[in-house]
């Protein structure tokens, strides 16, 4: 089963994981803050990260740096609120997997965790 570190400040966000979370191919472990999330993923073999902090003290960019540092191949998929193409570009350039707007639907976040599963 592969371990999925969900980072997310977002209460809409987890209701759009809810039908995902309980799927057998997943194990999900869940953080609220950046900070909570670098923990997890220190104590933690994970597969993928998921990130959507938004603004909070520790933001994407900064989050999926720290990750990279301690496990460089780690695939990020981040979440960031609609209509930002150009932030979009700057996390893909910065090494994110992918970067999809917060109105993903769960058919693509399945998809894109399989195609960061098997990438990595």
């Amino acid at each position: 089963m592969k371990r999925i570190l969900v980072i997310n400040n977002r209460q809409s966000f987890l209701k759009t994981l809810a039908p995902i979370t309980n799927d057998n191919r997943f194990d999900f472990i869940f953080a609220k803050n950046g900070s909570e999330g670098l923990e997890a993923f220190k104590k933690s073999n994970v597969d993928v990260v998921i990130s959507h902090l938004g603004k909070s003290r520790m933001d994407d960019m900064e989050l999926m740096f720290y990750v990279h540092e301690i496990r460089p191949n780690v695939p990020i998929i981040i979440i960031i609120q609609q209509n930002n193409d150009v932030k979009k570009e700057q996390l893909l350039k910065a090494g994110a997997f992918a970067c999809h707007y917060e109105t993903i639907s769960v058919s693509e976040i399945i998809d894109s965790l399989n195609q960061a599963i098997l990438s990595s």
